[in-house]
C-alpha cells in the first residue's frame, strides 16, 4: 500500500487500521464490478450481498470450548436441520440458544463434559436460570415466549434423539409439554382510523417510489415484508372483471397465494414494474422458488434492503403524520411489523 492510497488524514492512523480500510475499499469496489458484471451478463455467479461469501454461524454451531461430547451430538442435529427443509433464520435461532444452554450448562455444572451425562435436574435447574434470569438489555425478566424458545428446542432435540436411537444422548425424553410455559395469545393492537388516515396521507407523500409503494402494499394486501421484497415482475394481474390481484410468491408458509390488490397500490406497483422492466437487472435465482426470478424491488441490479423500504420509509411518515415515538430505537425497528400485524388482523 503506497503513501498515495492514503489521505492525508489518516497517515498516523495505526498501519493495521489502515490495511483494513483499505482492504474493505478494495472489496466495496469489486463487488460493485461483480454486480456490473451479472446484470450484464459476463459473469453467471450473483454476488454475494454484503461482501460475505459464507454465513460464519454456520461454522459455529456451538461455544468454542464446549467439550466434544456435548458438541458433536448438537452439531449433528443442527447440521441435519441445515439439510432438511428447514429455514436458515430457524436454524440459527436453534443453534443460537443451544449456544445459551451450553454456556449456562459450563457456568453452572463443569463437571458435566457429555451428554450422556445430563439428567432431568440439570434441565431443571436451566429451568430456574431462565425463570430468575434478567435481560441485560432491557432489564426485566425473560418473557414466556423467549423462555419457550429456549425449552422447546431442548423438548424438540431430546424427543428427537431418543426415538432416533443415538447413543451420544441421555436416550430419554428430559423434558415434557408440561414444562413449557403457557404463552398468552394477543391480536395486534389497531391503529386509530384517524391516525391511520393521516399515517397514509404521509406514506403517499414519501419522495421515494420504492418506499411508497411498499407501504402501500403492506397496508392492502396482509403479506409479509418478505414476501413483498420478493415480488416478481409478474406478480401484477387482474380478475376477470378488472379488479387488480397479487400473487404473492412462496414464503414462510411454503405456499403461493393470489390476492385482491387494492387499485392505490396497484397503480404504485404498476409504476415500478414498468421501471424494473426498463432497467433490464438480470434474474436471480431465488431460495423460496428455487428458479431465477427479476425481483420489483432493485436498485443499481442489487435488491434493495427491508430496512430501506419499511423502517426508512415508516419513521419517515410518522414524522411528517406528526406520531411521535416514545422509544426511538426498538420502537422504530418494531415499527413495520406492528403495523404489518395490524393491517394484516384489519384486512381478515
Amino acid at each position: 500500500m503506497r503513501a498515495g492510497h492514503v489521505s492525508n488524514a489518516r497517515r498516523r492512523m495505526p498501519m493495521g487500521q489502515l490495511a483494513a480500510m483499505y482492504q474493505k475499499a478494495c472489496l466495496t469496489r469489486l463487488h460493485g464490478v461483480h454486480v456490473l458484471l451479472f446484470n450484464i451478463g459476463q459473469v453467471p455467479e450473483p454476488p454475494f450481498h454484503g461482501l460475505k461469501t459464507a454465513e460464519l454461524w454456520r461454522t459455529e454451531l456451538t461455544p468454542p470450548k464446549t467439550p466434544p461430547a456435548l458438541a458433536a451430538p448438537v452439531t449433528r442435529w443442527l447440521s441435519g436441520r441445515l439439510q432438511t427443509s428447514d429455514r436458515a433464520e430457524s436454524v440459527r435461532h436453534s443453534r443460537d440458544a443451544f449456544r445459551y444452554f451450553l454456556r449456562w450448562l459450563a457456568d453452572a455444572h463443569p463437571d458435566v463434559d457429555a451428554m450422556t451425562q445430563l439428567e432431568r435436574r440439570h434441565v431443571e435447574g436451566f429451568m430456574a436460570h431462565l425463570h430468575e434470569h434478567t435481560n441485560a438489555r432491557t432489564g426485566r425478566p425473560l418473557t414466556a415466549r423467549s423462555r419457550y424458545t429456549y425449552l422447546s428446542l431442548l423438548l424438540q432435540f431430546f424427543r428427537e434423539t431418543s426415538q432416533w436411537g443415538w447413543s451420544d444422548v441421555p436416550g430419554r425424553p428430559l423434558l415434557g409439554r408440561s414444562d413449557m410455559p403457557k404463552l398468552p395469545s394477543a391480536l395486534p393492537r389497531f391503529i386509530p382510523r384517524a391516525e391511520l388516515d393521516r399515517l397514509m396521507e404521509a406514506v403517499e407523500e414519501l419522495e421515494d417510489p420504492h418506499q411508497r409503494a411498499a407501504l402501500l402494499l403492506l397496508r392492502w394486501n396482509g403479506a409479509r415484508r418478505g414476501e413483498i421484497a420478493r415480488l416478481t415482475l409478474d406478480c401484477l394481474d387482474a380478475y376477470p372483471d378488472g379488479y387488480p390481484r397479487l400473487r404473492i410468491p412462496v414464503g414462510k408458509t411454503y405456499t403461493e397465494r393470489m390476492v385482491p390488490l387494492h387499485p392505490q397500490a396497484a397503480d404504485a406497483l404498476r409504476e415500478l414494474i414498468d421501471a424494473a422492466k426498463a432497467a433490464n437487472a438480470a434474474a436471480r435465482h431465488d431460495a423460496w422458488a428455487q428458479r431465477p426470478v427479476r425481483y420489483v424491488f432493485m436498485r443499481r441490479g442489487k435488491p434493495m434492503g427491508r430496512h430501506f423500504l419499511y423502517e426508512d420509509a415508516l419513521e419517515i411518515a410518522c414524522r411528517k403524520a406528526s406520531r411521535v415515538r416514545r422509544r426511538p430505537g426498538r420502537a422504530a425497528a418494531r415499527g413495520p411489523a406492528g403495523f404489518e400485524g395490524a393491517e394484516r388482523t384489519r384486512l381478515w
